[in-house]
């Protein structure tokens, strides 16, 4: 086996573009990578890229062939301990693998359904000083979902479920189901990635030594992915001081402290144990005055929103009933004119759940909104359940695309829109509210735990 070459004396960036193999319309991502990277942080960086979800094993190659040994025999740590013999990923940079434009090689994921990757160098050109961040310049559509077969069986899906007369389309539509719309990539979110990838290292360090309900929850996670959750502890920068203004307070707990106001003094419930209806017309004229809400808002038990947020009040500690009574709680008559206090006391109590299953996922959700990634829209549901599943949590339902995670977190997740927008029914969408500030900066304080004194 050919000795690899001994790296440059100056540390050069490449422009390299990858195609998934096979892949009819293209697809493709170009990106910029210094050449003292590893070959296992390249791994990452095409992963991000093509937003795989690290779940398979996977194999670098400087030949089509990934079987053959060709000049070098990359192997993973995997391959050392199945009995394999190569030289490890962790020690081959970059600029060892190839040196010149035009240089190539081969990297394939998941080795069962194949996914493999073509990667170009396009141009070698000297790094800038203190430049060492990876980048993701360009790219086209999305890459096809986890586990649907491989690149031939995922376009031959696609083909069938675009043709109702296909011979095979009413035997192969259930599964349909895994095919995501064609759409193009998200540049930024790649990116956002891509940064999250540079600063985990550290991140985890830092974490490691805290004693939080989040830092415990990571410690328990194998090594990539302790990885993967410290970038987006690194983005919810939990080093960084945590502070409420009285004016951000107010807004973020107005839905609260109206409910709070209105029991004051109790209420008495209906024999079926709801709000009777002149409290909900009095509520909801405050709680919703631009009338979003479809019903007529006159029986709590067809008004889903309100019932949601006594509910959860109640279970927050700020409400309870008694003899037929609902009542506001000590503490709630303590926070209900003191928005300061009101907004640590909601962030102490997050995540809201009850189970130990579900906190866990309460928790990744708040890394996930403190960290930005509300902006995702729908597609924050995808990456929930892909947390929830790195933490062992698995849903019934049959597939990764049903936001099965977020069902079960739906009380963390109503309290940080409604501190979001300062509304029960938000004239944004659900997915705005949680990527607004006043969202994220509840979320990082409820992973960052109590104010010291």
């Amino acid at each position: 086996m050919t000795e690899l070459p001994e790296p440059p004396e100056t540390t050069l960036r490449y422009l390299v573009r990858a195609d998934l193999v096979g892949a009819n319309p293209p697809t493709w991502r170009r990106l910029t990578l210094p050449g003292d990277l590893t070959l296992d942080r390249v791994h990452d960086a095409l992963q991000i890229a093509f937003e795989w979800t690290n779940s398979h094993l996977h194999r670098f190659s400087p030949t089509e062939d990934r079987y053959s040994d060709g000049p070098v025999r990359i192997v993973t740590q995997f391959d050392l301990d199945e009995g394999d013999e190569g030289v490890l990923e962790t020690e081959v940079r970059l600029d060892q693998f190839v040196e010149l434009a035009g240089d190539n090689f081969y990297y394939t994921y998941d080795l069962g359904d194949d996914w493999e990757h073509k990667v170009v160098v396009e141009s070698v050109d000297p790094l800038d000083a203190g430049d060492h961040g990876i980048r993701c310049l360009e790219g086209r559509r999305t890459a096809p979902p986890e586990d649907v077969g491989g690149i031939h069986w995922y376009q031959h899906l696609r083909a069938v479920a675009a043709d109702l007369r296909h011979p095979e389309h009413h035997d192969l539509r259930e599964y349909f189901a895994w095919l995501p719309p064609e759409s193009e990539p998200d540049l930024d979110a790649v990116n956002r990635g891509l940064n999250r990838l540079a600063g985990a290292a550290t991140t985890l360090d830092w974490l490691r030594g805290q004693s939080t309900p989040l830092s415990t929850l990571v410690r328990a996670l194998g090594k990539e992915a302790q990885l993967f959750t410290a970038g987006f502890v690194t983005d919810a920068a939990l080093t960084e001081p945590i502070e409420i203004t009285e004016a951000a307070a107010t807004q973020a707990t107005a839905v609260f402290r109206t409910v709070l106001r209105h029991v004051r003094g109790g209420i008495r419930l209906t024999s079926a144990g709801y709000l009777p209806p002149p409290s909900v017309v009095a509520l909801m004229q405050e709680l919703d005055p631009e009338q979003r809400w479809i019903g007529t808002a006159n029986r709590e038990i067809q008004t889903a929103p309100l019932l949601q947020l006594r509910e959860t009040m109640t279970g927050l500690g700020l409400l309870r009933k008694y003899r037929g009574e609902l009542l506001v709680t000590r503490q709630g008559e303590r926070l209900v004119d003191s928005p300061v206090e009101l907004w640590n006391y909601l962030a102490a109590r997050l995540p809201a759940e009850k189970s130990d299953r579900e906190r866990d996922v309460g928790l990744l959700l708040l890394l996930l909104v403190a960290a930005g990634e509300g902006r995702l829209g729908q597609r924050l549901e995808a990456s929930l359940d892909l947390m929830a599943s790195m933490i062992g949590v698995q849903f019934t339902g049959g597939s990764p695309y049903l936001p099965a995670s977020m069902s079960v977190v739906r009380d963390t997740r109503y309290v940080l829109e409604w501190a979001g927008s300062g509304k029960l029914m938000a004239r944004s969408s659900t997915y705005q509210a949680l990527a607004s500030p006043d969202a994220s900066l509840l979320a990082r304080a409820a992973l960052a735990g109590p104010p010291s004194e």
